[in-house]
């Protein structure tokens, strides 16, 4: 009866940016300036800056870009 929001959580970033290499310069160039470095400063997580070595690539995703984001972009 009625769409109920799920309860806010504690997030790093305000969204996880997904996108293929080949989109890696319009991410980096256009997106991360423009919402990072805008009045707001929107923090991204973006995996070849905020994932750290050691641990598997899907893992990262999850834990970082998924749950500790607040919302997910694909690109």
């Amino acid at each position: 009866k009625g769409y109920r929001t799920p309860p806010q959580q504690e997030c790093t970033y305000d969204a996880f940016v997904d996108f293929h290499t080949y989109n890696e310069d319009r991410v980096m160039n256009e997106m991360m300036e423009n919402l990072e470095n805008c009045v707001l400063s929107i923090p991204l997580c973006l995996h070849m800056r905020d994932f750290q070595a050691g641990k598997s690539f899907a893992s990262h995703i999850i834990d970082e870009g998924i749950m500790g984001s607040r919302k997910i972009i694909v690109v």
